[in-house]
This record gives structure tokens, sequence and C-alpha cells, in this order.
């Protein structure tokens, strides 16, 4: 497991601490200390979920 699939997990997990912005065929998975971009085709989120309202 790389640090992309486990940031997506803590993301599943705790979805309030996280936020997603889409950049092309990338996602950005940050919380606001650290951050990965993870390829549109290996992405276990749904973007939609993380928008902030």
């Amino acid at each position: 497991m790389d640090i992309r699939d486990k940031v997506q997990i803590d993301a599943i997990k705790d979805s309030e601490e996280y936020s997603i912005c889409e950049y092309g065929t990338h996602v950005l998975i940050y919380n606001g200390t650290y951050g990965v971009y993870v390829p549109e085709e290996i992405l276990m989120l749904n973007p939609k979920r993380y928008e902030k309202k």
C-alpha cells in the first residue's frame, strides 16, 4: 500500500477533515497539513461528497 492509498482510506474514514480539488486527470486530497495527488483512474473517493457547503 502506498501513501496515496493510505490517504484515501483516511479520507473515507474521516471525511470532515479532508478536502478534494480536481486538477485535470488528477485529484488533490489534502487535510491542511499534507496532501497527495491521485490519478483519477485509481481514485476510490467520490469528489462530490467532499464539497464544502
